[in-house]
């Protein structure tokens, strides 16, 4: 009788550690599809300029397909670069998000939630970036 115990028990724990594996191969997956996107699946929500017009922000949605949500993604570059998705990358999320300029060298980001959130840079290009949920 404990034999059979300790089986059903061992035959439970692999079930589980499988799909836990599964789960996190499929979130991994699905992280690196998000990272790989390209700007032909992309659109512009906002173009929002510094103050001295040094640099751009650029916040994009992405229609990842029929099955999966839209991803929203912050890009802060030189106002002499070109809007893409390889360069800039300072903040990507499922929830869609605003933001803007406080002077030249800050931007802030407004989210209502923290869940979500695959990328999250405090500075790129030299610019400093503030999230309204951190205290």
């Amino acid at each position: 009788m404990k034999k059979k115990i300790i089986n059903i028990c061992l035959i439970v724990f692999i079930i589980l550690v499988s799909l836990l594996m599964l789960s996190f191969f499929c979130f991994v997956y699905k992280v690196i599809d998000i990272m790989k996107m390209s700007s032909d699946d992309a659109n512009i929500l906002y173009e929002l300029y510094s103050p001295d017009r040094e640099h751009v922000a650029y916040i994009f949605e992405n229609n990842t397909g029929a099955t999966s949500p839209f991803i929203y993604r912050l890009s802060i570059l030189k106002s002499n670069e070109e809007a893409n998705l390889t360069k800039g990358n300072t903040y990507i999320s499922y929830d869609n998000f605003n933001g803007y300029w406080i002077d030249n060298s800050t931007f802030k980001v407004e989210n209502t939630t923290t869940e979500n959130i695959f990328k999250q840079k405090k500075k790129i290009n030299n610019i400093v970036v503030l999230y309204n949920y951190e205290k």
